[in-house]
């Protein structure tokens, strides 16, 4: 028996020995024809180019390619024999003295599967070491948008599937992407430019992830390699107010891979005694001539209303750009419910908007000094007789607004927070803005006053904590009336590792106090946003106080490209009277688990299956215990100056 169980041993590892040079085989086979080698060590987070596609290493690595090959990057082989490892690993375990062979001939891969988190990651790393270099070219890498992603695209075998749907996909054209290009050949590497650039292409909505990769080739010359993965633009949406009543969105995110947005809606509602049908209409074009400037029109007719309007807008994308500027024009005929009428009420008016803002830097960061203009007209053609004191946009009046602001924004590049692994650009910095303005009402005229401040970071061991403070109203005869003072803060915790899944803890937190309001003028704690699932016209008030907890297990497993991501959450929320103890009144809350299912190739709404329990429910309040709907993006708060603006009650 003892020779047959040493015979058994041996043979073991004999095939141990003959899988490892088979498996090193494999791997450089393709270079027995080549008399010598070079060597390639990538540190964890460096790309090496090859041929037309990408490697991004997630630990130290070696590499080795045969002399006369171009090549700008290859595939650690290692990962194809994962399996190999892993099943011997298994049947060395309870063999001390072979699995100590094992460990010296054999170094575990670390799997990048599901991206780690790391808060210390500001981009500008990678781009340090080619500081000042010139640009000689710059060259495209386009990633097909089902299928592997920009970190690993080589030795990919389609499926018939995915070949089909990449068929019916228009890739992005190079000229849009080239127009998002912030240097250009001859000029010098900066490595904030290359960071803000990696940035402003994830940013686009049709662009799923993007890379820089600076490809040395001369001591003070780089290629400049530009990765982009698209996202699948063909997509549906809905946003559902009941089983009854809701919206359904089709559109094209890259509508013939030139960057522009079509979408139609679908508006139903059967709750009144005729089923109500509408439709709507919208057409967006982004980054216009590489001008940054985005423009979009739109008509509705649904129901009632019928709405049409126009804009263009040219955000700060970056500390270095020195103006932005836009302009809304829309005309709206509709019909409303009133106290003083019997029935609907003809409405018809015409809102215009323009703003300019002049950046200036204040060093050679990223803190900025901005002066910022904004002026609006509401003029309204027909309406029924209302008081100063209510349905305030149905006022006519002209509103002129200056602001003065301190900015200083940047950005970490994290996974697994809002998202369900790409690449995440995570503000962090602060805002302070200083408001002020008048308003030529038709009814008497008002000046306005506001501060906002705000600022969020990581902490060290602790998490993502943001924090917005915000106060303002008008001034009329000396009588302060519409004012507000709004509190919030977000906070997520690290990635914590669960063995093969990952986990982060979220709180969101919100108090809003409105003082002398108008009295249609109303906040609730229902609509999703405070306490999810609750819907009521009673739950309303001018003062509220919430808090959203929210669990969230981001698990290893996809099932056709789709991953899932289950939660926990408690809602808790109150509402008052502005002037009454808040804290006085009844606590109204929601508890439940939930589901979502996302595929970030394709470009719908994540499906979000929820099961809630509300332990009070006051009467004439709907809440859905069981929901499966379409979810948005969460967009963290941003830190960079848009345009003077009112503090916004709702």
């Amino acid at each position: 028996m003892m020779q047959k169980r040493r015979s058994d041993i041996w043979m073991r590892l004999v095939f141990v020995i003959l899988g490892l040079g088979l498996n090193i085989s494999l791997a450089v086979g393709s270079f027995s024809g080549f008399p010598d080698t070079d060597t390639i060590k990538l540190s964890a987070g460096e790309f090496i180019i090859f041929q037309d596609s990408s490697f991004y290493s997630t630990s130290d690595t070696t590499l080795y390619i045969p002399q006369g090959i171009k090549y700008v990057t290859t595939r650690d082989q290692a990962e194809q024999s994962k399996p190999l490892y892993d099943s011997l690993s298994s049947w060395t375990s309870d063999r001390p003295w072979i699995h100590n062979l094992m460990s010296l001939l054999v170094v575990p891969q670390r799997s990048n599967a599901m991206p780690l988190d790391n808060g210390s990651m500001s981009g500008e790393k990678a781009f340090i070491p080619f500081r000042n270099m010139k640009v000689r070219k710059i060259k495209l890498t386009k990633v097909a948008p089902i299928g592997p992603g920009i970190n690993d695209t080589i030795y990919h075998e389609p499926t018939r599937l995915e070949n089909f749907i990449n068929s019916t996909h228009f890739t992005t054209r190079d000229k849009v992407i080239l127009n998002s290009i912030l240097i250009k050949p001859g000029e010098l590497v900066d490595p904030v430019v290359l960071t803000d650039n990696e940035r402003i292409l994830r940013r686009l909505p049709y662009i799923l992830d993007a890379r820089i990769v600076p490809i040395q080739v001369s001591p003070d010359e780089v290629d400049l390699l530009i990765i982009t993965k698209d996202q699948y633009s063909i997509g549906f949406g809905f946003d559902a107010g009941g089983l009854k009543a809701g919206r359904l969105d089709l559109y094209d995110l890259n509508f013939l891979g030139i960057g522009h947005k079509i979408m139609a809606n679908i508006y139903y509602d059967f709750n009144e005694t005729r089923p109500m049908w509408g439709y709507g209409l919208s057409y967006t074009a982004e980054n216009i001539m590489g001008s940054f400037i985005s423009a979009g029109i739109r008509y509705v007719d649904a129901y009632d209303t019928r709405s049409a309007g126009i804009y263009f807008d040219r955000p700060f994308v970056t500390p270095d750009i020195k103006y932005s500027y836009g302009a809304m024009n829309n005309v709206i005929h509709t019909t409303e419910d009133f106290d003083t009428a019997l029935s609907h009420y003809p409405l018809r008016y015409y809102y215009q908007d323009y703003w300019l803002s002049r950046s200036f830097k204040l060093s050679n960061k990223r803190n900025r000094l901005i002066l910022s203009g904004r002026f609006v007209n509401n003029h309204v053609f027909e309406r029924p007789d209302i008081t100063e004191n209510e349905y305030h946009h149905l006022q006519q009046y002209q509103l002129y607004l200056g602001s003065v602001a301190y900015s200083m924004e940047n950005f970490y590049k994290l996974h697994m927070i809002y998202n369900f692994g790409r690449t995440e650009d995570i503000p962090h910095g602060t805002l302070w803005e200083l408001t002020a303005g008048w308003e030529q009402n038709e009814f008497s005229d008002s000046y306005y006053t506001g501060l906002e401040v705000s600022f969020g970071d990581i902490i060290p061991k602790f998490g993502y904590l943001s924090f917005k403070m915000g106060g303002g109203g008008f001034f009329n005869q000396h009588q302060f009336s519409r004012g507000i003072f709004q509190l919030k803060s977000d906070y997520f915790s690290p990635l914590i590792n669960m063995k093969r899944s990952k986990f982060r803890q979220f709180l969101f937190l919100d108090y809003t106090n409105g003082i002398r309001r108008f009295a249609d003028e109303t906040i609730n704690i229902g609509d999703g946003d405070f306490i999810r699932g609750l819907r009521s016209d009673s739950l309303t008030g001018t003062q509220r106080f919430s808090i959203k907890l929210e669990s969230v297990v981001f698990s290893p497993y996809y099932l056709a490209g789709f991953r899932f991501v289950f939660y926990g959450f408690a809602d808790l929320g109150f509402i008052s009277a502005s002037t009454e103890a808040i804290f006085n009144r009844e606590m109204y809350s929601g508890i439940g688990v939930g589901i979502r299912i996302r595929n970030e190739n394709l470009s719908f709404r994540t499906i979000q299956i929820r099961l809630a329990y509300y332990p009070i429910l006051p009467p004439y309040v709907t809440a859905s215990m069981f929901d499966i709907s379409g979810e948005t993006y969460y967009r963290p708060r941003s830190f960079n100056f848009d345009k003077p603006d009112l503090l916004d009650f709702k």
